[in-house]
C-alpha cells in the first residue's frame, strides 16, 4: 500500500472549501436576525409588523418567525451587506487565478483561510457601522478570491490521475457541505444563542484547521516530511502531474480567449453560479419576511438543495472514475457528461 497521505491532504482541501464557503453565506440566515422588523403606524398611532404577504400571515407563527434584531437597515443596505463580498470576490479572482501557483500555494491557502476567520470574528464589532462592516465584507471576499485557483493549483501537485475523479468530486463537495452546515448552524445557534455567537464561534473553529495545515502538510509531495518513499513516487510520477515550479510557463492568452470550450465553460459557469448563489443568498430572506416560516424550518428548508448537492457530487465522481475505467468514455467526455448533468 503506497500510503494515505494524499488522502488526508484532499480532506483537507476539502475542509478548506467547507470554510471558505460556510463563512461566505452566514450572514444570508443571520441578517434575518440582526436587523429589525418593518414597523407601521395605524390611525389610532398604536405600531404593528408590516410584512409584505400579509395572506401568509398566521399570528402563532408570525411570532417564532419574527426575530428582533438591533439594526434599522433599509433594504438597500441589507442587499450590499450580502452582496459586497461577491464583488470583492469578482475583483480578486483574476489577479488570484494568475498568481495562485507563483507564490507557495500552501500558504496562499493557508492566508485566505485564516483572514476570513479574523474577518467573521469582526463582524458583530463592525456592524456598529454599517460603512465599517460594508468594507469588512468586501475584503473578506477579495482574500476569498485565492481559494479555487489555489485548490486546483494543489490538485494537480497532489491528486494521482486515475484518482482525479473521485477526489476532485470529494474536493469540490465540500462547496456544498460547507454552505448546509453553515445554513443550518447558523439558525441553530442564532435561535439559541444570538446572532453574534453565529460569527464568534463559525470563526473560532476554522483556527483549528489553520494549525493543522501549517504543522502537518506541505505544498507538494516533493517537500511533504510525512509521506511514505512510495506514496511519494507514486504521487510524483503520476500522468499529469504537476511540478513544484511552474512559473516560468508562459500563458497563452490569445490561445484561451479563442478558444470555444473555454467560452463554453464561462457561459456555463456564468448560469450555473447565478442559480447557485441567487437562492444562496435571497431564499433565508424570503422563507422569513414572505413565507413566514422560523429561523429553525428557514435553516432546514434553505440548505436543503446544497445537502443534495454535497451527496450526488462524490458519486457521480465514482461513476465517472468506473466509466472511464471501463472503458464507456474518455476523461474528456466524462467531463463534460459532469458539466450536462450539473446544468
Amino acid at each position: 500500500m503506497a500510503g494515505y497521505v494524499r488522502f488526508l491532504f484532499a480532506i483537507m482541501l476539502c475542509i478548506a472549501n467547507m470554510i471558505i464557503y460556510g463563512l461566505k453565506v452566514n450572514i444570508s440566515t443571520t441578517i434575518i436576525g440582526m436587523v429589525k422588523s418593518k414597523i407601521n403606524t395605524n390611525g389610532n398611532g398604536s405600531s404593528y409588523s408590516a410584512h409584505e404577504c400579509p395572506q401568509f400571515e398566521d399570528t402563532s407563527l408570525t411570532m417564532s418567525a419574527d426575530i428582533e434584531g438591533p439594526y434599522s437597515w433599509s433594504t438597500t443596505e441589507q442587499g450590499l451587506v450580502v452582496s459586497l463580498y461577491f464583488a470583492g470576490y469578482m475583483l480578486g479572482m483574476f489577479p488570484a487565478g494568475y498568481f495562485a501557483d507563483r507564490f507557495n500555494t500552501k500558504w496562499v491557502l493557508l492566508i485566505s483561510v485564516f483572514a476570513n476567520s479574523i474577518f467573521s470574528l469582526l463582524v458583530p464589532l463592525a456592524a456598529e457601522r454599517i460603512g465599517v462592516l460594508l468594507f469588512l465584507r468586501f475584503m473578506a471576499g477579495l482574500v476569498s478570491a485565492a481559494n479555487l485557483p489555489v485548490v486546483n493549483v494543489l490538485v494537480g501537485k497532489w491528486v494521482v490521475y486515475e484518482e482525479k475523479s473521485t477526489w476532485v468530486a470529494i474536493i469540490n463537495s465540500g462547496t456544498s457541505l460547507g454552505t448546509v452546515i453553515s445554513i443550518l448552524s447558523s439558525g441553530l445557534i442564532m435561535n439559541s444563542l444570538g446572532w453574534e455567537a453565529v460569527f464568534y464561534i463559525h470563526g473560532v473553529l476554522p483556527l483549528i484547521w489553520c494549525v493543522l495545515f501549517a504543522f502537518f502538510f506541505a505544498d507538494n509531495p516533493e517537500t511533504q516530511k510525512f509521506i511514505s518513499e512510495p506514496e511519494r513516487d507514486l504521487i510524483v510520477k503520476s500522468y499529469g502531474h504537476r511540478q513544484p515550479s511552474n512559473s516560468g510557463i508562459n500563458v497563452p492568452w490569445r490561445e484561451i480567449f479563442t478558444s470555444k470550450p473555454f467560452w463554453a465553460l464561462v457561459v456555463t459557469n456564468c448560469f450555473g453560479n447565478f442559480v447557485w448563489y441567487f437562492l444562496l443568498t435571497q431564499l433565508p430572506l424570503y422563507m422569513n419576511k414572505m413565507l413566514r416560516f422560523n429561523i429553525k424550518s428557514n435553516a432546514f428548508i434553505s440548505c436543503s438543495p446544497y445537502l443534495i448537492n454535497a451527496i450526488t457530487n462524490p458519486l457521480l465522481g465514482k461513476v465517472l472514475d468506473y466509466g472511464r475505467r471501463r472503458g464507456y468514455w474518455s476523461q474528456t467526455n466524462g467531463r463534460k457528461l459532469a458539466v450536462g448533468v450539473s446544468e
